[in-house]
């Protein structure tokens, strides 16, 4: 049994789908238009969107609206991917780690979290985020199958003594 959506949460959920489907203008238009009727979690959604646009400052004013409105792990990860998005991966870290407090077994926060720590080089510490969600048995996106088989390389050229180019 899944989560009932409201009629507002069905509207963020086709403002979305228009986004995903090519149609930026329109699911902008319904952001502008049904902002102030949305769940925290819709208008944490509309700051994606924004970033996704390149409207980074619209962006980040959603995000703060919407931690005003709820800070569940859901409105956490939307506001960490808009942290993401718009480059401050310290911000983001901190809403991925915040929401995980709330929700630990939620993969796509932990997955950002390992793409944020990547971003901000600290590759170890991603690793460990990645390895944790092949280890619950959840598929990994082949470009983080391709980091972790990196990171198996280079530990094995360590342990032979090799220096990388």
């Amino acid at each position: 049994m899944g989560m009932e959506l409201t009629d507002q949460g069905n509207l963020v959920v086709e403002m979305t789908a228009l986004w995903i489907t090519g149609n930026a203008s329109a699911a902008l238009e319904i952001a502008e238009t049904r902002l102030d009727s949305f769940p925290g979690w819709g208008v944490a959604q509309c700051g994606v969107l924004y970033s996704l646009a390149g409207q980074g400052e619209k962006a980040i004013e959603m995000a703060n609206k919407a931690l005003s409105i709820r800070r569940g792990p859901v409105v956490l990860e939307r506001v960490a991917r808009i942290s993401y998005l718009e480059g401050m991966y310290q911000d983001a870290e901190e809403f991925c780690e915040q929401a995980l407090n709330l929700s630990p077994g939620f993969t796509g926060v932990r997955l950002l979290l390992g793409n944020t720590l990547w971003q901000s080089g600290r590759h170890r510490e991603a690793l460990g985020e990645y390895l944790t969600i092949r280890d619950s048995g959840m598929p990994l996106p082949g470009y983080i199958l391709d980091r972790i088989a990196f990171a198996e390389e280079l530990s094995i050229i360590q342990e032979e003594g090799s220096s990388c180019p």
